[in-house]
């Protein structure tokens, strides 16, 4: 059916997601960061609740960092804060690409001229 293959490739809608990159870094590190605090209260503490009054409020106190650090990262991503927006960095397959093909045609260059 032509008239659908035209609308895939010329109605396509894409909706942009400004920050998602430095998000979903942020989250699986706070979250790595969160389950090794739980396993750290298990191993020392026995269990993820309780403990000495200091034990829970530092912990909780780290839980409080974590989702602040989360919340003020994220933010500055998403208003695109020098320093701190991900989406116009290239992905690292296209830095890892573009370095294995300048590091080729070197290669060929010097193979060309004799010094390889």
């Amino acid at each position: 059916m032509p008239g659908v293959e035209d609308c895939v490739s010329a109605c396509a809608y894409a909706v942009p997601a400004p920050g998602l990159k430095l998000s979903v870094i942020l989250f699986l590190s706070c979250s790595i960061c969160g389950f090794l605090i739980l396993i750290m209260r298990r191993a020392f503490v026995k269990g993820e609740l309780g403990g000495s009054s200091a034990g829970r409020y530092g912990s909780a106190a780290a839980f409080v960092m974590l989702w602040f650090i989360y919340v003020i990262f994220a933010t500055l991503s998403t208003y695109k804060v020098p320093g701190f927006d991900l989406d116009d960095a290239p992905a690292i397959g296209d830095v890892l690409y573009k370095g294995l093909t300048t590091a080729r045609q070197a290669l060929e260059d010097n193979v060309r001229n004799g010094n390889g």
